[in-house]
């Protein structure tokens, strides 16, 4: 495959932007830009419903929906998880030894570099970028895949609350055993922040529950993320932060008809001596393993292959 001469280490680094760094994220933004606005990807680029079950061979993948709106993290928050693999190969018991899409991965990691770096540049996952992203892991001699969706704030924000339809179009999600919600955490503690979210977040979970995407036997998580903006503030607004997203959580819980599993409150920009990131990390990895959030009577790719 052809690099386009860029250094992936550079793409790795952290801490304050050298010369070197900055003059690496520019070469990536001028191909990054001139990626073809249609149906033509790179190599090795995040997948699509159309074409991921190329990436399912033997492996049976553990699938993990992000759902979340713009600006929410997610994609940055995918950019460490890479960052992370590619620098240290190792994953509490696990190997990390490829991926399918490590083009669609590299564009994560400039998103989340231009941000941990300054760089005056609005970027973000697209609704036109392929979205499923694969991880292939080793323990004891076994081998392990995890498929990450990671679609755009606006797909969700958007696209989806303005009609079902969209939602029901969706396989990964209908089919999906495992859906982790991505929140703002800074949501919470600013008024017209909150309203918006609020509206936002009562049409999709309605949407959600017409498409008829909480079912038996699924795994819910919540992740609280940009907690740096909670953490350094006064104790009376992380107090208010606290109560508002047990508030969430309720909500979340009526309305799915599910217990939440897990709960996560993380920063995901910056990993150094972030324990609490990495032990998400762990988490999703570990769920390689997890035989009971997947169903292979509703394996949706499966599905895509028999028909």
């Amino acid at each position: 495959m052809e690099e386009n001469n860029l250094d992936k280490s550079l793409l790795l680094l952290e801490g304050d932007a050298s010369e070197a760094v900055v003059s690496s994220m520019q070469k990536t933004a001028q191909v990054l830009d001139k990626q073809p606005k249609n149906d033509r990807r790179f190599y090795c680029d995040a997948l699509d419903d159309d074409n991921v079950n190329q990436v399912v061979k033997d492996v049976v993948p553990h699938v993990v929906t992000f759902l979340g709106f713009a600006e929410f993290g997610k994609s940055t928050f995918v950019g460490s998880l890479y960052h992370y693999l590619m620098a240290n190969g190792v994953i509490g018991d696990f190997t990390f030894y490829d991926s399918d899409t490590f083009s669609g991965f590299e564009r994560r990691t400039y998103i989340r570099n231009a941000k941990l770096n300054g760089v005056k540049r609005s970027l973000r996952t697209t609704e036109i970028d392929g979205y499923y992203l694969s991880l292939h892991f080793e323990r004891d001699g076994h081998h392990f895949q995890l498929v990450l969706s990671d679609r755009s704030g606006e797909t969700y924000g958007k696209k989806y609350i303005s009609d079902a339809a969209n939602i029901s179009a969706d396989k990964g999600l209908k089919n999906s055993r495992h859906l982790v919600f991505f929140i703002d955490s800074t949501v919470f503690v600013d008024r017209e922040k909150r309203l918006h979210f609020n509206s936002l977040f009562n049409k999709f979970l309605s949407r959600m529950k017409s498409s008829e995407i909480f079912k038996k036997d699924m795994v819910i998580d919540v992740v609280f993320n940009k907690m740096d903006g909670i953490l350094n503030k006064d104790e009376n607004i992380q107090v208010e932060f606290e109560s508002r997203a047990e508030t969430f959580k309720e909500k979340l819980e009526k309305e799915s008809g599910f217990k939440i599993n897990r709960t996560f409150k993380i920063s995901s920009l910056k990993i150094d001596d972030n324990e609490l990131l990495i032990d998400f990390f762990k988490y999703l990895v570990d769920c390689c393993d997890c035989k009971k959030s997947y169903n292979p009577k509703v394996d949706w790719v499966a599905e895509l292959l028999n028909s």
